[in-house]
């Protein structure tokens, strides 16, 4: 019997930071052109971040397990543990990205997510850029009452 599948996580919401907008193939004239490097890197970070261990055919470990966050209280310690989740994903499975910062707070007005901002840059290229990550994490833990 094989086990069931797991869902695509949805929860996760990405805003971009920086100047370059651009997504995928882009198609001008009828011809498809190339991305730039900022824009092929800031995919890739998209991808691994959004992406659970398990879902990749044949590659099992590939993928960031930021949704064994789900139902965590928020602490110092979750936000800690978010960090370091996305900063072992990055430096094992996106060796063309350096990790220039990561900053993880909490927001005001939504109690029950972490922010998490990244600032990174190429390897190799002059190709930088920021992403803005939120977490979504148990309301119930903070003792508010779901809605």
């Amino acid at each position: 019997m094989m086990p069931p599948a797991r869902q695509p996580m949805k929860a996760l919401s990405f805003h971009d930071l920086g100047k370059d907008q651009s997504r995928g193939l882009s198609i001008a004239g009828g011809r498809l052109s190339q991305v730039s490097e900022a824009a092929c890197l800031r995919q890739a970070l998209v991808t691994l971040l959004s992406t659970r261990p398990g879902e990749r055919v044949m590659q099992p470990d590939w993928g960031c397990d930021l949704d064994a966050l789900a139902f965590a209280p928020m602490s110092p310690s979750t936000a800690m543990l978010a960090r370091l989740i996305v900063e072992r994903a990055i430096t094992r499975f996106e060796p063309r990205i350096r990790i220039v910062e990561i900053t993880v707070t909490s927001d005001a007005e939504i109690l029950s997510a972490l922010n998490l901002n990244l600032s990174w840059r190429a390897v190799r290229g002059l190709a930088t850029g920021e992403l803005a990550l939120q977490v979504p994490l148990d309301a119930q833990n903070l003792g508010e009452t779901p809605q």
